[in-house]
């Protein structure tokens, strides 16, 4: 199982939700998920990085 970053646009106003994305083993995505917002002026200055352990 994985889990993505992602911005996604939000249906009213100037803003992007920041989504986790939940994919299982076979990269079909489980769940997607809002876990914080960021004015779309913004949104080109944000970059996610995988990380592993």
């Amino acid at each position: 199982m994985k889990f993505k970053l992602k911005l996604k646009p939000h249906e009213v106003g100037n803003l992007m939700h920041i989504v986790a994305v939940q994919i299982n083993d076979d990269g079909k995505v489980i769940n997607e998920t809002n876990v914080g917002y960021i004015e779309r002026k913004y949104s080109d200055r944000i970059e996610f990085t995988e990380k592993t352990d």
